[in-house]
């Protein structure tokens, strides 16, 4: 049965479906959950809200790699505006893509979002093929400069609740290496969706 959110963030998609009003419950079945339905299955809301939404960014959008259904939220009604900047965001002309940002800017200021033109996190899929064999790994990660999301191991610790967008010190061993990028998420063999 569904239960209340138990006094943090949610930190990955799964957890809605046991939110009261999110999934669906046994104990009020002609009840549809807002996300997943009786068979446990997404709804359309859950895959708009996916697309729109990411534990690991805080703070500023980048609009390049934000989903069409954000660019419609921002274009409200204006069908003619929601296509123009589809095809702003795809051209190859750094013009277009100059004026899509810049239009993007000024829809998003008006509910008080921020842009950015920088990527800080990406999300990486490897892909290992051996016979009829086949290894996935999803990886999200973070650049130094980011300070996006605590790392997926200190995430439930106590001070990880208290924590600001900070970054974590690197270890000695990281600093002698000097990577670039920071791992906040690793699956293997399976989706990575949050």
């Amino acid at each position: 049965p569904p239960y209340f959110t138990p006094g943090r963030k949610i930190e990955a998609f799964d957890e809605f479906k046991w939110i009261k009003g999110f999934g669906f419950s046994e104990d009020d079945p002609d009840e549809k959950g807002l996300f997943f339905d009786e068979k446990g299955m997404e709804t359309r809301s859950f895959k708009v809200f996916r697309d729109s939404f990411s534990f690991y960014n805080e703070g500023t959008i980048n609009p390049y790699g934000s989903s069409d259904s954000m660019i419609r939220i921002l274009a409200g009604d204006d069908d003619q505006l929601y296509e123009e900047l589809l095809e702003q965001r795809s051209s190859g002309e750094r013009r277009d893509r100059e004026d899509f940002f810049q239009t993007m800017n000024q829809l998003a200021s008006k509910i008080g979002l921020k842009l950015s033109n920088q990527v800080q996190v990406l999300r990486a899929v490897i892909t290992v093929t051996r016979g009829r064999s086949v290894f996935k790994l999803h990886a999200v990660l973070s650049n130094e400069s980011s300070g996006s999301r605590n790392s997926a191991n200190n995430r439930n610790s106590s001070s990880a609740k208290n924590a600001t967008t900070k970054s974590l010190p690197r270890s000695e061993r990281n600093q002698k290496v000097k990577y670039p990028f920071r791992v906040l998420a690793l699956k293997e063999n399976e989706n990575l969706i949050d």
